[in-house]
Formats: C-alpha cells, structure tokens, sequence
C-alpha cells in the first residue's frame, strides 16, 4: 500500500513532536524539506516489510537504519536552520 501524502507529515510528527508547527509549515512551503520527510517514510515503510532471516536481510535492515538516521538529521538541520533564522 502506497503511503498518502496527508499522512506523511503526521508520521513526521511521531518522531519530531517537538517542532510540530514548524515541522507542518516547512512541508507545505519547502519542496525540498518535503522531498526529504518523503523519503524518510519511504525508508521506515520499507524496512518495516524487510523479513530478516539471514545475514543479506539483516545487512539490509543495517543499511535502511543507517538511512533512516541520515534522514533524521538532515530533517532536524532544516528545522533548526529555520529556528534559529526566525
């Protein structure tokens, strides 16, 4: 199943509830910052479906959370770029 477009920022909000407002400005207004909170779900959602029964799987789920937390920072980067310009 395809994930939604208005779902994407909630699930954003799961893991950054901190800056809620700024973080629902900044995906409408920011095509760059949505393309980024995009991939994060992308790569949540597909590690979620990844079954991990041998080394390659779990090298992959190494490999997905290592994205995953690429995505995370750069996410908190464009949110406290925008704090600390406001």
């Amino acid at each position: 199943m395809k994930q939604s477009e208005q779902s994407i920022p909630y699930i954003m909000l799961e893991k950054f509830p901190e800056m809620a407002d700024l973080l629902l400005k900044m995906y409408r207004e920011d095509e760059d910052f949505k393309e980024i909170c995009e991939d994060y779900v992308l790569c949540l959602n597909s590690m979620g479906k990844i079954i991990v029964t041998n080394k390659m799987g779990k090298r992959i789920i190494r490999e997905y959370r290592k994205a995953l937390n690429e995505l995370e920072i750069e996410v908190l980067e464009y949110l406290n770029k925008r704090v600390n310009n406001i």
